[in-house]
């Protein structure tokens, strides 16, 4: 299962609607799903690099230093080192998906 590909379809298709965003501008809703991929795989890299061994963490350190290390080349290394790393990322999208709604209902308007 791969909840979070390269391409952003999946928050798009998932995040988008339930925020109420699928309104805005097709450039502004560009500019909302890079920065919202970008908080969660902040989330996801944060609890995977937490939850790895230090043997793993200084696989990864290697990793980082070479020149193709990517936000592909890491999660292909977390896929592979970590076995609930697809999880991991179902709930951090879940997560903010949720916190997100929640703070949207509080700037959204009331309407009687």
């Amino acid at each position: 299962m791969n909840n979070m590909p390269n391409d952003l379809s999946y928050l798009y298709k998932n995040i988008l609607p339930s925020l109420g965003l699928r309104d805005l501008p097709a450039d502004k809703q560009e500019q909302m799903l890079l920065k919202i991929g970008d908080i969660i795989f902040k989330r996801v890299l944060i609890r995977a690099i937490d939850s790895m061994s230090e043997p793993t963490k200084a696989e990864y350190e290697k990793l980082l230093k070479t020149k193709s290390a990517d936000a592909g080349a890491a999660l292909d290394f977390f896929r592979a080192k970590l076995p609930n790393f697809d999880q991991l990322v179902t709930e951090e999208v879940a997560g903010f998906k949720k916190e997100a709604a929640e703070i949207m209902a509080q700037v959204k308007p009331v309407t009687a």
